[in-house]
């Protein structure tokens, strides 16, 4: 759903892309996630049913948010793959809303998408998934980020029988700066989520932000990943972990891999646990309505 898009924006699916953008779909497509990583990026390469590439031009600042809804209705596999190159000095925001009936059993969703951002350019790239218990939830997320760049992740995941999503900034540019919000909600369903971001270049910045909410018998695995290397000198990583635990029967498993290879940056990593009186879908929904302005 988009309106009002300058006309240089391009926005479409992969094969409109490959037929009539062929030049620039070509040069960025599967740079990120190699078809060969593991048995679900095979997949969502060898067959792929649902599509968008988007391609934000140098000095255009879309103060439009795109939208895409996913709605799963049948007892399939949908295969969600999504291309954005944000060029530079541009800026973009998009919502990625995936939903599933309740009737649907026995599913798959797996997601593919990849984020190219340019120098001086920023995209914002929001994701929210209320799926149904019957649903199997795979995501592979990763951002490419220049100088001067930056990149935000909003992730939202509910329900499904089991969800693994792990968005990705890898920081290429220097003084480029990278934000994961994961906010994950268990109510009797196994989730494993986190985000990772892997410093490669010098004075960059980044920070993780998890919100977990378990309730009856729930389980969140939470894993998060920070590698600042040796060339990413005066570099500042932040990792905050904020855990709701509804019973005593649920489930909370922080599982943090923190790498740094250099004297002149930093990693900061901690979890804190709450309580609060507040019924269970109301703060869910302040949460995200803090981060996303979507209700």
């Amino acid at each position: 759903i988009y309106t009002k898009l300058n006309n240089n924006i391009i926005c479409t699916n992969y094969n409109d892309a490959y037929k009539n953008y062929n030049k620039i779909f070509t040069q960025y497509y599967n740079k990120i996630i190699k078809f060969d990583e593991n048995i679900f990026t095979l997949l969502s390469n060898t067959m792929f049913n649902n599509t968008l590439f988007i391609y934000i031009p140098p000095y255009t600042k879309s103060n439009n948010i795109l939208s895409k809804i996913v709605d799963i209705d049948s007892n399939s596999a949908v295969i969600n793959r999504i291309l954005i190159v944000v060029d530079e000095y541009s800026s973009f925001e998009f919502i990625n809303n995936i939903t599933s009936s309740k009737k649907v059993k026995d599913s798959l969703f797996l997601q593919n998408i990849e984020i190219i951002v340019k120098k001086h350019s920023s995209c914002k790239f929001i994701n929210i998934q209320d799926l149904s218990n019957k649903v199997y939830n795979v995501s592979i997320k990763r951002a490419q980020l220049d100088s001067y760049s930056s990149m935000e992740w909003v992730e939202v995941n509910s329900g499904s029988l089991a969800t693994m999503s792990y968005p990705t900034s890898l920081i290429y540019g220097s003084h480029a700066r990278s934000k994961i919000v994961n906010i994950t909600c268990s109510d009797n369903t196994q989730l494993d989520t986190g985000g990772r971001i892997l410093h490669q270049a010098s004075n960059s910045k980044s920070d993780i932000i998890n919100y977990s909410f378990v309730n009856k018998k729930g389980m969140i695995n939470n894993r998060s990943t920070v590698r600042i290397s040796t060339a990413s000198i005066n570099s500042i990583a932040k990792v905050k972990s904020i855990v709701y635990l509804f019973d005593t029967n649920s489930t909370y498993n922080m599982i943090p891999r923190d790498i740094l290879r250099n004297n002149t940056s930093s990693i900061e990593h901690s979890t804190i646990f709450k309580k609060t009186t507040k019924k269970y879908n109301l703060i869910i929904e302040d949460i995200i309505k803090k981060y996303t302005k979507v209700k």
